[in-house]
């Protein structure tokens, strides 16, 4: 366990200094995406304060650990107040997103592996695997036009109905109005794969011994499917959780820039187009570092789950 630490922090002390250095090396500037499409002309005078002053590697982390992010350059207001308006849209998003297509496939995953070469277990596996080959791309562009722009029945951007002075349930129901598409897309673009992990994760249990004393000893069979079967097929489940969740984050940048959804994904790709690099920089390390973070508490989780003969 200590060198799985290990190489975390220093897997954690790489990712901060690329996440630093590589925003630096995008071509153009500041000033240049902001005017280049406008008729205004800049002198050099104008350029050179436009122009942002880079800390050194050293003084941006110690800023970071003192949660000094700096302004935002195109916003001239602190990036912490910018996080603080995205982040709850992106928890928003990924929980009911990410949470419901986990439970859903589980119980799918698991009653499929019970059926083994049956027509529910052929029929969901085929339906799954053709899912998981379309990417979340293709996914949200057909709901916004299918839903969104043909139908009508869900807006097509945004988290909330601008200007609008709705409280109470009505400001509710516009919330998930607003949330249906991107959060119905990332689960699709989600449900696949965990569904074909958790079945052979399943199938790898089945013909352990311990399945085979429960159903001599009388237990019913949804005890013996979730309580002895499923919980002992958790610990491959959660081990691959922790190398998807950097596609999941990746998928979630994609669907809020689709559907123009507030979070934090759309708040980098404007500080991309606006080169306010500050911001990038910011982004890119918390995104890093929570990847890195939540995969040091799988690591926990999964050695708790291990059997004790196996822990050394």
């Amino acid at each position: 366990m200590a060198r799985t630490f290990l190489s975390y922090a220093i897997a954690l002390g790489v990712m901060a200094y690329l996440s630093y250095g590589l925003p630096l090396w995008l071509p153009g500037d500041f000033a240049t995406a902001m005017y280049a499409s406008s008729d205004v002309v800049l002198s050099l005078e104008e350029e050179a304060r436009l122009a942002p002053v880079t800390p050194s590697f050293l003084a941006y982390v110690s800023a970071f650990v003192r949660g000094d992010f700096g302004l935002s350059l195109a916003y001239g207001v602190p990036i912490g107040a910018l996080l603080a308006e995205a982040l709850p849209w992106t928890l928003l998003l990924g929980f009911c997103a990410y949470f419901s297509a986990f439970v859903v496939a589980f119980i799918l995953g698991v009653e499929s592996a019970f059926r083994r070469a049956g027509k529910v277990d052929r029929g969901l596996s085929a339906v799954m695997v053709s899912l998981d080959g379309v990417p979340e791309l293709v996914l949200g562009v057909v709901f916004l036009l299918f839903f969104g722009a043909h139908l009508g029945w869900f807006p097509l951007q945004g988290a909330l109905t601008p200007y609008s002075d709705k409280s109470g349930m009505a400001h509710v129901g516009d919330v998930l109005a607003h949330l249906c598409l991107p959060a119905t897309t990332l689960f699709l673009a989600s449900l696949s794969g965990q569904f074909l992990l958790v079945r052979v994760s399943v199938l790898h249990v089945l013909p352990a011994p311990f399945v085979a004393s429960a159903h001599l000893r009388g237990l019913g069979p949804w005890r013996v499917r979730y309580a002895y079967v499923a919980l002992n097929a958790l610990l491959p489940i959660v081990v691959r959780f922790g190398f998807r969740l950097a596609s999941m984050v990746t998928s979630l940048i994609v669907v809020e820039t689709i559907f123009a959804y507030p979070g934090v994904g759309s708040l980098l790709m404007d500080a991309v187009a606006k080169r306010d690099v500050p911001v990038i920089q910011v982004i890119v390390t918390l995104l890093s570092l929570g990847v890195i973070g939540v995969n040091v508490l799988l690591e926990g989780v999964a050695f708790w789950l291990k059997p004790k003969g196996s822990r050394a």
